[in-house]
C-alpha cells in the first residue's frame, strides 16, 4: 500500500489489527499522556512497523503510529501472520529477529535517554537519519529527545558553528 503524510497506523488505546514494513517513508510512534504529545521513535529505513507479539495477543497498543511521509507499505493482518507461519518454517526464525530488534531498540532508548545529552543523542539522529533531520518538523525532533523546540535551535546552532551540520 500507498500511505499518504499523517496517516495513522495505529491508534493508541485501540487493538492492534495489522503489522506492517516500510519499504519507504518516514514513520513516528508516538504517546498522548495528559494531553501532551510524546515522540517515542522515528524511523525512515526499511523497519517493521508493529509486532507480531501485539497482533498476536489481541493488545491494546499504548501508543500511536502515523506517517511522517508518503509511505509504501507491506501489509499482514493476524490472518496472514498466521498462515505465514504455519506454512514457511523459517517465519518464526523471522518473528524472533523482529523481536530481537524491537528489543535493541528498546534497550538503546532507554541507555540513550538516561546516558547521553541532548546534544549527543541529536548528533546520533543526524549520523543515523539525515533524512529525519532535514524533513521531519522540529516539533517532533524535539519531542523525541526531550527537549523544548528552542532547546533544539541552540543545540543546531551551536553544531553549526563548530562545523559539524552539512
Amino acid at each position: 500500500m500507498v500511505l499518504p503524510p499523517h496517516t495513522v497506523l495505529m491508534e493508541q488505546g485501540k487493538l492492534v489489527k495489522q503489522m506492517y514494513f516500510m519499504i519507504r517513508g518516514i514513520a513516528r510512534l508516538f504517546r498522548i499522556h495528559d494531553g501532551v504529545d510524546h515522540t517515542l521513535g522515528i524511523e525512515s529505513t526499511n523497519y517493521f512497523l508493529s509486532t507480531p507479539l501485539l497482533l498476536q495477543n489481541g493488545q491494546e497498543s499504548t501508543c500511536a503510529l502515523e506517517s511522517l511521509s508518503e509511505m509504501e507499505v507491506l501489509v499482514w493482518d493476524l490472518a496472514s501472520v498466521t498462515l505465514l507461519k504455519e506454512e514457511v518454517p523459517r517465519m518464526k526464525d523471522m518473528e524472533m529477529a523482529i523481536m530481537d530488534r524491537l528489543l535493541g531498540w528498546l534497550q538503546d532508548n532507554q541507555v540513550e535517554s538516561r546516558c547521553m545529552t541532548a546534544e549527543e543523542r541529536y548528533y546520533k539522529l543526524m549520523e543515523a537519519q539525515p533524512k529525519v533531520i532535514q524533513t521531519v518538523p522540529q516539533k517532533y525532533i524535539a519531542s523525541l529527545l526531550g527537549i523544548h523546540q528552542d532547546s533544539l535551535s541552540r543545540i543546531r546552532k551551536g553544531l553549526g558553528q563548530r562545523g559539524q551540520i552539512r
